[in-house]
């Protein structure tokens, strides 16, 4: 199987990091998981299947986050779950 294992939360990743979290699923089955941190600007992307680590990225600056999430975007089960995704990984959780 590909990936990494992996054994944390990203819900309690998210809190360690003071990160907002959102989520979207895509259509091969696996889903992505986005923190933001609106401090810095900056976007973290894993997508993540069955646990395992499938590939993560990040992003600073609108144009450069929008052009990574738009690579996985094309792939949502749900666009609209896909937006709402971003705009709760800026809600920070604590």
């Amino acid at each position: 199987m590909e990936g990494i294992k992996l054994g944390f939360s990203f819900v309690d990743m998210a809190k360690r990091w003071g990160t907002g979290i959102g989520s979207y699923r895509l259509n091969d089955g696996s889903s992505v998981k986005l923190l933001s941190n609106p401090k810095t600007g900056i976007t973290q992307l894993f997508q993540v299947k069955y646990n395992r680590l499938i590939s993560a990225e990040a992003a600073k600056g609108n144009d450069n986050i929008l052009a990574m999430i738009g690579r996985y975007e094309q792939k949502a089960v749900n666009i609209e779950e896909a937006d709402h995704a971003l705009i709760s990984s800026f809600q920070v959780i604590g």
